[in-house]
């Protein structure tokens, strides 16, 4: 007898995850011998700066960073973190009550969802966008997605007209994937406003803030105001995707609320892989790019 398990219908709605696609037909080509730049996940082809993987060796070495980790992550990062925020964007940040690290910026680009959306609400996620915007945050919740279109002639800025009032939360991303369009804080400034007015919880995905060309500086949601919460990620910035390190950033209660829902799902990053952040962000001396990173643009 031949037994089938039947996948739950929240799982069956996602669609096939997009890169995991491009992975399998990239595998494809190269198993057929094509010499190819791979425009898929956006993994980096040059390595994390040597100092990062040196201290990341060293203190793998270290008894007491073989331990579980706090899903919260280690006070040492999230004071790093803050510190990094205060010489980036000019921002006081408690590292207590006002940041989380993070596997990576994915999960708790899902998790907030987890944490704060009800069956039924509503999530507006830009078009094009990544795609768990739209795919997982919003299936597993059993909440309602209005895809927002990003248009050429709006310079490829979501705009707040085209959305629907009251809805619980609002993806943004920029400088944007996959438009590469870059936004200032006076447009921050007035999509956050829309959002304290609808009360709709605006989550910033600003993993790429440190990819930016001829002089101009990324900004940070949170210097448009503190009523919100924002993802950064070392994937990018540092090349250290494979290292699965990121962090969160914002309003008090919605960084409780990721902590508790990541409480119930993971155990944090490992010890070795923060020390590793620790010792990313400390290049940075003011808001400048540090020469390890500003080499790779």
């Amino acid at each position: 007898m031949i037994i089938m398990f039947e996948q739950a219908d929240r799982l069956k709605q996602i669609p096939p995850y997009l890169f995991v696609r491009l992975e399998q037909l990239s595998a494809e080509k190269k198993a057929a011998g094509w010499d190819m730049i791979d425009f898929g996940i956006g993994d980096p082809d040059l390595p994390a700066p040597e100092c990062i993987v040196d201290e990341m060796c060293r203190e793998s070495r270290e008894n007491s960073c073989q331990k579980y980790s706090s899903s919260a992550g280690e006070r040492d990062l999230r004071a790093a973190v803050a510190e990094w925020y205060k010489k980036r964007y000019g921002l006081d940040i408690d590292p207590d009550t006002q940041v989380c690290v993070t596997i990576g910026s994915k999960e708790a680009i899902f998790n907030i969802a987890q944490a704060f959306v009800n069956c039924g609400e509503t999530i507006i996620a830009p078009s094009p966008g990544y795609p768990v915007y739209s795919g997982a945050s919003t299936i597993f919740n059993e909440a309602k997605c209005v895809k927002v279109p990003l248009k050429a002639e709006k310079d490829w800025l979501l705009d707040t007209d085209d959305c629907p009032e009251n809805a619980k939360m609002l993806y943004l991303n920029y400088p944007n994937n996959p438009t590469g369009a870059t936004c200032d804080l006076d447009y921050l400034k007035k999509v956050y406003s829309w959002c304290k007015k609808n009360g709709t919880i605006l989550c910033y995905d600003n993993a790429y803030s440190e990819m930016c060309y001829d002089g101009y500086k990324a900004p940070s949601a949170l210097q448009a105001g503190p009523d919100c919460i924002e993802f950064g990620s070392f994937s990018k910035t540092f090349n250290m995707t494979g290292f699965r390190l990121g962090y969160a950033v914002g309003h008090p209660d919605l960084i409780a609320g990721l902590k508790k829902c990541k409480g119930q799902t993971d155990s944090g990053a490992p010890i070795f892989i923060q020390k590793a952040g620790i010792k990313a962000l400390s290049l940075y001396k003011d808001s400048s790019l540090p020469p390890e990173i500003a080499k790779n643009m």
